[in-house]
């Protein structure tokens, strides 16, 4: 049985392209290597969901939620949080728009 991630950090995503990449990297980069990255792409019609993708295929931390339409960071926020097992610390919710 996998173990539970210690940390989870939820980025909600619309249109952010241009500073996704480096937002990505900064998270990914931390020294504690225990965390699932949580993605929630509302819809973006720029490359977000492009970005997402790439870096989801080669870090296995990450998870992508695609909801298809831009519902707000707060659902998408929620959303990921749903996801949450029982027991995960919630380090902090990135805004990134």
């Amino acid at each position: 049985m996998p173990s539970v991630p210690q940390v989870s950090v939820i980025i909600p995503v619309y249109n952010t392209g241009p500073y996704l990449r480096r937002c990505l990297d900064s998270v990914c980069r931390q020294t504690l290597r225990d965390i699932e990255i949580i993605c929630v792409d509302g819809g973006s019609t720029d490359n977000s969901l492009e970005i997402l993708r790439d870096w989801q295929s080669r870090d296995a931390r990450i998870r992508l939620i695609e909801l298809g339409t831009n519902q707000g960071s707060s659902v998408a926020a929620m959303l990921a949080l749903l996801l949450l097992v029982e027991n995960t610390l919630v380090l902090s919710i990135l805004m990134i728009y």
